[in-house]
């Protein structure tokens, strides 16, 4: 039986709309989010409305860090997770939101559980 997984924003630990790029494609916005039931995996949605998960992501032993110099972006608020040769690249409104998002992935990276529940909505 498969299991139901609410990706809205009461059932989240955070949440908000990034914008999201992965080798060989372009920028785009995604709704993501850390579910309170699962704060150990990272959803990619296309958005909150439509419902679709594009990606669930496991993010025990990945490395989240900033973009390095070679690693140009139009975007300010970038950073990226990465694992093996996969990077995966994120961009946030704002600054706060960057380093909410830095924090609670560096912690789930490393298996840790975040208590503290962050929304991120209005983004």
């Amino acid at each position: 039986m498969e299991k139901h997984i609410s990706l809205a924003p009461e059932n989240s630990l955070i949440c908000s709309n990034l914008l999201f790029l992965e080798r060989g494609k372009t920028w785009s916005r995604v709704w993501v989010t850390i579910p309170r039931n699962e704060p150990l995996v990272l959803y990619l949605q296309g958005s909150i409305q439509d419902g679709r998960t594009i990606r669930a992501i496991p993010l025990p032993g990945y490395e989240v860090s900033l973009p390095c110099a070679t690693e140009k972006s139009d975007f300010k608020y970038v950073f990226r997770l990465s694992q093996s040769q996969l990077n995966l690249f994120f961009s946030a409104e704002d600054e706060e939101t960057l380093m909410k998002w830095i924090e609670v992935l560096t912690k789930a990276a490393k298996g840790e559980v975040t208590v503290a529940e962050e929304r991120l909505e209005s983004l």
